[in-house]
């Protein structure tokens, strides 16, 4: 590590969020559960219509670069660590599974279980 690890503020997370809705609000794929933590982010999207890890750098190049042009981090050079972990869905059990995981991260944090307007309605 080049640097001390990054934890998001209440600001910073609003940044992402606000990046976030840029690049999957209204359009493909739809996101139906997200959790911005302090240290990572949780996304329950459907169909990616592009190659993963190209859409998954450019949401971590998105947000890093707006993380990165709020005042307090101009020192910094990165704010997400390189890699992502996926996993695929199949079915109607697993897709509620994940999105009761992810609604969770949110309550305990005193948030509503979708706190973005640009979360599409589950269906399951």
């Amino acid at each position: 590590m080049r640097e001390a690890p990054k934890r998001l503020n209440p600001d910073e997370i609003a940044t992402v969020a606000a990046e976030l809705s840029r690049h999957v609000g209204g359009s493909q794929p739809s996101v139906r559960a997200a959790a911005i933590e302090p240290n990572h982010v949780h996304l329950l999207a459907g169909s990616v219509r592009e190659d993963l890890q190209k859409f998954v750098g450019r949401l971590n190049g998105r947000t890093s670069s707006e993380v990165g042009k709020l005042p307090k981090n101009a020192d910094r050079a990165r704010v997400w660590t390189s890699g992502y972990w996926k996993v695929f869905l199949f079915d109607d059990v697993g897709v509620r599974a994940v999105k009761e995981y992810i609604d969770a991260h949110n309550i305990r944090h005193g948030l509503p279980a979708e706190p973005y307007e640009w979360i599409a309605p589950c269906d399951i």
